[in-house]
This record gives C-alpha cells, sequence and structure tokens, in this order.
C-alpha cells in the first residue's frame, strides 16, 4: 500500500511521519494482541485485560496508516473514479479502517462475550481477508504485471473493472452474511 498506491495515484504519501509511526506501533502493540482470542479461558485474567488493552489501543496506529492511505489519494479522487486498479487499492485501505476498527471493538471483553464462537468472527476475518488483503494484491498485481513486461497497460481495462465490481460484491455479501448470522448467533 506505502509503495504502489503513492506510485499509481501520482501523489507522495501524505505523511511520512505518520507512516512510520503507525508502523512501529503496529509492531509494538500487535504482539500484545493475542490473547484478546482466549477471554473465558483458562488463560490468566490479566493477561486477558492486557491482550484486549493493547487491542484497544492498536486502533490508533492502525487508523493511522489507513487514513494516511486515504489522505495520500486527497486531489487524486478522478483517479480513483477512472482506475479500477487505484480504486482496488483505495477500498483496501477503507476495509482495513473498518476490519481494524471491529477487531478492536470485538476484543472487548463484553463484546466478545456476544461474538466470540459466532460467525461474528468469522465475517470479521474476511473483511480483513477479502477486503484488505486480496484487494491490496490485487491492486498491486495489476499495477506490478505491465511494468515487468514492459507494457502500458494491462490487456483490459474492462475486465480489471469487472473483476473490482465482482470482488467488492462477493466480499460485501460474504461479510455481510457472516455479520448477520453472527449477531443472532451471539
Amino acid at each position: 500500500l506505502y509503495y504502489f498506491l503513492p506510485v499509481r495515484s501520482g501523489r507522495p504519501i501524505w505523511s511520512y511521519r505518520l507512516s512510520i509511526l503507525s508502523f512501529w506501533g503496529i509492531v509494538f502493540f500487535y504482539i500484545w494482541v493475542g490473547s484478546h482470542h482466549l477471554h473465558y479461558t483458562a488463560l490468566p485474567y490479566w493477561v486477558q485485560t492486557l491482550g484486549m488493552t493493547f487491542s484497544v489501543m492498536l486502533l490508533v496506529p492502525s487508523w493511522a496508516s489507513a487514513g494516511n492511505a486515504i489522505a495520500t489519494l486527497n486531489g487524486a479522487w478522478g483517479k480513483v473514479r477512472d482506475d479500477a486498479t487505484l480504486r482496488f487499492m483505495m477500498v483496501a485501505a477503507v476495509f482495513y479502517g473498518l476490519a481494524t476498527f471491529e477487531g478492536s471493538f470485538m476484543a472487548i471483553r463484553p463484546v466478545n462475550a456476544l461474538s466470540h464462537y459466532t460467525d461474528w468472527t468469522v465475517g470479521h476475518v474476511h473483511a480483513g481477508t477479502l477486503g484488505w488483503n486480496s484487494m491490496i494484491v490485487f491492486g498491486a498485481l495489476y499495477a506490478l504485471v505491465p511494468w515487468m513486461w514492459k507494457r502500458p497497460a494491462m490487456y483490459s481495462a474492462k475486465l480489471i473493472e469487472v473483476h473490482f465490481w465482482l470482488a467488492l460484491a462477493g466480499a460485501l455479501v460474504y461479510v455481510f452474511a457472516m455479520w448477520n448470522s453472527g449477531i443472532i448467533q451471539g
């Protein structure tokens, strides 16, 4: 995201300092959050609380990263509208922001009591996987392949456009279905 988005949009990253702070914040906080997956287990309560606390704190560097990506596109919205490859990257940043908010929210013990062992967690994981990871990979590949083969563009911009809308629709249908069933289960 920090390489392909600025290159494809033709705009520098909005804040280099923010990218460094968010990167190291994510590295530092992420090593402590795993225990939030073990609420209401034999894990000591203080370890569960530590995981919950760091998960909530992780929201700050995560949103700084997502916000930095979206702010990079400020002034390039015409390109986002016209370029499906860039749209893959923009949607990836949005999904990243939403999935990290949801992850921090679901780590809070009372919310976790409703969400744990339900399809809500599955929906959350797939919002990150289908929305963030796959969208940024598709965007990066569609940007990278023409550069590698020294071509001006991919074979068909229309097929990339179709791929974008099918991928977005598929991710949204799946994630909303899982959220709905998970909330009902909870």
